[in-house]
């Protein structure tokens, strides 16, 4: 294999040889001429730039001898001049409007609606009595530090003690805070032990119902059985009671302020005795305080001594009494003056409306006050139904005038309920389905009897209306069932 390699290699003459017989051999040559010149033509560049660089005189400083000496910098102040601009207004913070305006798109309900700050402690509690429940279920001790980051979870916001203070203010016997020991394992090393010994733990309290609602014989058998003798389960059943209890807590919390809001009103509205089914327009429901926080139980301070002279002054402290410094305290508490509050100014009423009340009576006034804040209070003891009612009884009018002018266009005695319902609905000045026509039809038919009736037959079922009583009269009837309801 050697010997062939060897002799297969060319020797530079068999080269030119072959070179001399290759087709392209002037295009070779052209390619290689040009090669050679683009070499000389850089070497010239070169040449002429760093003669024209030598003729260039040097600056002015070098000429004096002296040569420039630039220290190294990290940063460059540049002054930029900045256009004035105008001091921000101080305003007033405001929570947001989804939460200022959300009982505004919620779906209206017979029940009172809650701020934004009592349905979010609501929306907590409920999260913490589901988690409290599934630890409580496993027989488990329910520690701080096992809750917190189940319920962050469940809220996707952040928890704080604050809330359980919350919760204790709202609903007392919910819950069982105590502080009680860390215990650990024997093979548990000390670095894993927090710097606290003690830590909050937190207990189901399934008393919860109050003592007058609870059954004579359950309480006698409570006291006959011993203490934690049957451990019962946190169900379904316990956690909606346990919420509807904390709803009503809430409930009752902002009745207190809705009572002083109205004792406030000029005139008072006395709401003793009122079933308010919803608030006063007036009434700030997002700007209400936030609920006190509770005290909740703290870990035991344990005093350290590090020195001999800190016992010893403990133990002056314990077993003798200063008599000049206690003398001296009541000296200086006798001293002291007493701080006497200020009269609350009476609040001047702005001049335009004094100037607009000029020369009317003062009894005018009074009974025109006591007139609105009647009807007020007629308005927070009506329900979404009554509401519902008395808006319907506001729209009958209307209709009854349309249906009589249906009848009187079509020349007929009897006209079908469908047809009598597409005329309304489309003859009526603002938007009504036609589910709201019928029962806006069954109301007229029971607010005014005798003037509309319905005739089922078997064809369908038709309506006639009594063209002999004049439509004046119809009116005064509707008008007069609208003054009841309000």
């Amino acid at each position: 294999m050697g010997s062939n390699t060897t002799s297969d290699k060319l020797t530079p003459e068999e080269i030119k040889e072959r070179l001399g017989k290759c087709r392209r051999l002037d295009e070779l040559r052209a390619r290689l001429l040009k090669v050679n010149q683009c070499s000389e033509k850089l070497q010239q560049f070169k040449e002429s730039t760093i003669s024209d660089l030598q003729s260039v005189e040097p600056p002015s400083p070098c000429k004096r001898g002296t040569s420039l000496h630039l220290k190294k910098f990290t940063s460059v102040d540049v002054e930029i001049p900045i256009s004035p601009c105008k001091t921000p207004l101080k305003t007033p913070v405001k929570a947001p409007a989804y939460e200022r305006f959300q009982h505004l798109v919620e779906k209206p309900s017979d029940e009172l609606v809650l701020p934004y700050k009592y349905r979010l402690i609501k929306e907590v509690f409920r999260a913490i009595d589901t988690v409290v429940s599934l630890l409580h279920n496993r027989q488990e001790v329910i520690t701080y530090s096992k809750l917190k980051p189940a319920v962050q979870e469940m809220l996707r916001r952040a928890f704080q003690e604050k809330y359980l203070g919350q919760i204790k203010t709202v609903f007392p016997l919910a819950y069982i805070f105590k502080q009680e020991s860390n215990k650990y394992h024997k093979n548990t090393g000390a670095r894993d032990k927090p710097s606290n010994p003690y830590e909050l733990t937190v207990t189901a309290n399934l008393a919860y119902k109050p003592s007058s609602t609870q059954n004579l014989a359950s309480r006698f058998d409570e006291v006959a059985r011993p203490e934690n003798s049957k451990f019962r389960k946190m169900d379904s059943i316990v956690m909606v009671e346990r919420r509807n209890i904390f709803h009503n807590s809430l409930v009752d919390i902002l009745r207190n302020h809705h009572d002083e809001f109205l004792q406030s009103l000029d005139p008072p509205i006395i709401s003793s005795g009122m079933n308010i089914k919803r608030w006063h327009p007036s009434f700030p429901l997002e700007d209400m305080p936030d609920i006190e926080e509770a005290p909740l139980p703290q870990p035991p301070i344990a005093e350290k001594f590090e020195t001999a002279r800190d016992i010893l002054d403990k133990a002056q402290d314990l077993f003798s009494v200063n008599s000049r410094m206690e003398k001296a305290m009541k000296e200086l508490a006798a001293k002291t003056p007493v701080k006497v509050e200020p009269a609350p100014v009476p609040v001047a009423k702005p001049a335009n409306i004094a100037a607009a009340l000029k020369g009317v009576s003062s009894s005018l006034l009074e009974k025109i006050r006591a007139r609105e804040a009647a009807q007020i209070a007629r308005d927070m003891t009506r329900s979404s139904g009554e509401n519902k009612e008395l808006e319907m009884l506001s729209r009958l009018p209307e209709i009854s005038r349309i249906m009589r002018n249906i009848f009187i266009t079509e020349k007929k005695a009897a006209l079908s309920w469908e047809v009598v319902a597409a005329k309304v609905t489309a003859s009526y000045s603002s938007m009504l389905g036609a589910n709201e026509v019928d029962s806006h039809l069954n109301l007229l038919i029971k607010v005014v009897p005798g003037w509309c009736t319905v005739h089922k037959v078997r064809n369908g079922i038709f309506l006639k209306i009594n063209k002999n009583e004049q439509l004046s009269k119809v009116m005064d009837k509707l008008e007069s069932a609208i003054k009841q309801r309000r």
